[in-house]
């Protein structure tokens, strides 16, 4: 349910900030549960990978549309205080998302050589927690107007 103070035009994308968070909460959560079948087994697609594609499209589609929304706010009549600067994160954001694409292949390419993964493991995700903060600093932005 919406926050009382939040306009009728907000909602859906506030939805859709709630539905891309757990996503990336799933995520966090399902890549190490299957890393075999994601890093490892890559003959067919299973069910977990596909439910894992299909969080980082959300999330993906959420922080373009967020970064969109933003923009809109930062260059109307009435500019809203923060959504320049919450844009610009959205826009690092998307840039962190192909270093995400670059730390699951670079996990997947050690584990069939057999290494440590550690470090990769630890950088993949501190780059998804920049984006679960980006999509709390946004559902804050929709709910009370600034960051």
């Amino acid at each position: 349910m919406d926050h009382p103070t939040t306009p009728r035009g907000k909602r859906p994308l506030t939805t859709a900030a709630m539905i891309s968070f757990l996503c990336l909460l799933f995520i966090l959560v399902m890549l190490p549960l299957f890393r075999r079948d994601v890093f490892v087994d890559r003959q067919a697609l299973t069910g977990p990978e596909v439910a894992i594609l299909i969080g980082f499209l959300i999330v993906f589609l959420f922080t373009v549309l967020s970064i969109l929304w933003l923009a809109g706010r930062s260059l109307g009549q009435k500019p809203s205080p923060g959504a320049p600067l919450l844009a610009l994160f959205g826009a690092l954001c998307l840039i962190l998302m192909a270093a995400e694409k670059v730390m699951v292949d670079e996990i997947g390419r050690e584990m069939e050589l057999g290494w440590e993964t550690t470090g990769e493991w630890i950088i993949l995700y501190g780059l998804l927690a920049v984006q679960l903060v980006y999509h709390l600093m946004v559902w804050r932005f929709l709910r009370r107007g600034a960051v």
